[in-house]
């Protein structure tokens, strides 16, 4: 389908840089271009709701910021109207279901995101062809498994930092920064950007809930790879206690050496020379160490039913 294909939008950019064109006019020019007239139709009312064209008194024109635009430079073209089609596609319910942080993940060893194929499924066959087409996801095919690398400058850029929240939603806001910690782990995101004199610190848990560790970055510098993933634990008063996940002691497990705890003492962390507690390998130096008092917060139960035969 047409609105799918970017040199469709460079084509119709191409035709309308000069001047607008009446709309029942561009219609039929439009012939030369498209296959048929009703998909012209759905390509010119997507247009409009994105914000590529505009439409007065009948005619037909770019927007302002392609209108200046210079269509040899295809991919500033391009990223322009990903990022206007993102602002719009974001609000959708197909939109919110596939990226939701359950199927988000982050790959340390590429430094992105990615979301598994079977988080489109046949539903949204359609969307995930549109961000394909648009440079939004990189497939990649392993031995095992298909899953799209994300670019994360365009999950930045198409956010709304403005956006007005209702009282229930700040609320609920508020809520999961308690729970989460996620003043911690803005501290040790900070932090981290400054003993590696502002290099690229990811912070993954605010895209992604699924890694068993909150910021991703490196020992030193001049490292490209991420050797450093970061699992922030916060808490207040002298003593140090911290509630530990399935999920992320598996990870500890596996990343072993690359993996660390950062402790932040909630108290402290906001005096100006204060350090974390960080622990590197905690699988090896808190999970199987006997120093470490451990005890169990919650249970989880499983009712298995029997049959009557």
């Amino acid at each position: 389908m047409s609105i799918y294909l970017v040199d469709n939008y460079l084509k119709v950019a191409s035709m309308l840089q000069e001047e607008p064109i009446n709309y029942n006019e561009f219609l039929f020019s439009a012939k030369h271009y498209f296959n048929s007239e009703i998909i012209t139709k759905e390509f010119v009312n997507f247009s409009l709701e994105i914000g590529f064209l505009k439409k007065e008194k009948g005619d037909l024109s770019l927007e302002d910021e392609f209108l200046s635009l210079n269509l040899k430079k295809i991919n500033k073209f391009k990223d322009k109207l990903l990022i206007r089609i993102l602002k719009h596609i974001r609000e959708f319910e197909s939109y919110k279901e596939v990226f939701s942080p359950e199927n988000l993940s982050f790959q340390s060893n590429y430094g992105a995101y990615s979301i598994s194929k079977n988080a489109f499924g046949l539903k949204h066959t359609n969307l995930m062809t549109l961000l394909l087409n648009f440079g939004f996801m990189k497939k990649i095919e392993s031995a095992d498994r298909i899953f799209f690398l994300l670019e994360t400058k365009y999950l930045e850029k198409s956010r709304d930092k403005n956006k007005k929240i209702s009282p229930e939603e700040l609320k609920r806001l508020l809520e999961l920064k308690e729970r989460l910690g996620i003043e911690a782990e803005e501290f040790v995101f900070n932090y981290e950007t400054n003993r590696l004199q502002n290099k690229n610190v990811h912070w993954i848990s605010k895209m992604s809930a699924n890694e068993g560790y909150d910021i991703a970055s490196f020992n030193s510098p001049n490292e490209t790879i991420f050797s450093r993933l970061i699992e922030v634990k916060s808490y207040r008063g002298e003593s140090i206690y911290f509630h530990w996940s399935k999920n992320e002691i598996n990870s500890a497990k596996s990343h072993r050496e690359n993996y660390w705890l950062y402790l932040v003492n909630r108290d402290s962390m906001r005096n100006k020379d204060y350090i974390p507690e960080m622990i590197q390998n905690p699988y090896e130096n808190v999970f199987l160490k006997e120093n470490w008092k451990r005890e169990a917060s919650s249970w989880k139960f499983t009712n298995e039913r029997k049959s009557d035969d």
